[in-house]
C-alpha cells in the first residue's frame, strides 16, 4: 500500500516501480510482478529489470526471454551482466525442451564467470536426467572444486557414485554434503539406504 502511494504520487519513479515488483515476487504473484517490473523497464531498461523479467518469462516458456537477454548483451554491460543474461537464455531453453542449446548458453555463462555454481549444477542436472551419470559427475565434481562449502555440488557427486556403482565414495560425498548442510536430510537418508543394503 505504502508503495502504491508512492506511484500515485510519482508514477515516474523506476525505483517505486521496481520494488513493487520485489514485493510482488514475495508474495508469489508472478503476474502483478511482470507488470510491475515492465512499468520500471519502461522508465528505465537497466540490465537489473531486464534480466529479473527475462527470468520470469524463461520460467513461463516465453520467447520474450531471449529477447530480454539480447537487449541486455547490446547495452555491453559488464561481464557479471553477460554471464547472467547466457545463464537465463540456457534457463529457457532447457524448460522448453532443448538440452543442447540449453547447455551451449549455461557454458557460454560459465566462460563469463567461472564461479557461476547455479550453471554448472543446471548442466550436471541435464545430464543427470539423460542418465549420462558419468558426465554429470564430472560436472558436479567440478561445481565442488569451484565452490567446496556448497553441498549441492556434493549431493549430486553422491547420487551419480551412487548410480554408478560407487557405494562407498558415494557415501562419503553424501556425509561431505550434510556435514556442509545438516538440513540436507536426502543426504542423511542416502547414507542409511546405502547401508543397509550392505546387510
Amino acid at each position: 500500500q505504502q508503495i502504491d502511494s508512492l506511484i500515485v504520487k510519482d508514477s515516474g519513479n523506476y525505483g517505486n516501480w521496481f520494488r513493487k515488483g520485489e514485493l510482488a515476487l514475495r508474495n508469489t504473484d508472478t503476474a502483478l510482478a511482470i507488470k510491475s517490473f515492465s512499468s520500471a523497464a519502461a522508465i528505465y531498461s537497466s540490465p537489473d529489470v531486464l534480466l529479473t523479467l527475462a527470468n520470469l518469462y524463461a520460467a513461463q516458456k516465453n520467447k520474450l526471454a531471449l529477447s530480454l537477454c539480447t537487449e541486455v548483451a547490446t547495452q555491453k554491460p559488464d561481464r557479471t551482466y553477460i554471464a547472467h543474461s547466457y545463464y537465463i537464455t540456457g534457463l529457457y531453453y532447457e524448460n522448453t525442451g532443448n538440452n543442447s542449446a540449453a547447455i551451449e548458453n549455461f557454458n557460454r555463462c560459465i566462460q563469463q564467470n567461472y564461479y557461476y555454481l547455479d550453471a554448472y549444477l543446471e548442466i550436471g542436472w541435464i545430464y543427470f536426467d539423460q542418465e549420462k551419470y558419468s558426465l554429470a559427475k564430472e560436472i558436479f565434481e567440478t561445481a565442488t572444486a569451484v565452490k567446496p562449502t556448497d553441498a549441492r555440488g556434493h549431493y549430486w557427486t553422491a547420487k551419480c557414485l551412487e548410480k554408478l556403482g560407487q557405494p562407498d565414495k558415494a557415501i562419503n560425498a553424501y556425509q561431505l554434503a550434510f556435514n556442509l548442510d545438516n538440513s540436507l536430510s536426502e543426504a542423511s537418508e542416502a547414507i542409511s539406504r546405502i547401508n543397509a543394503a550392505k546387510k
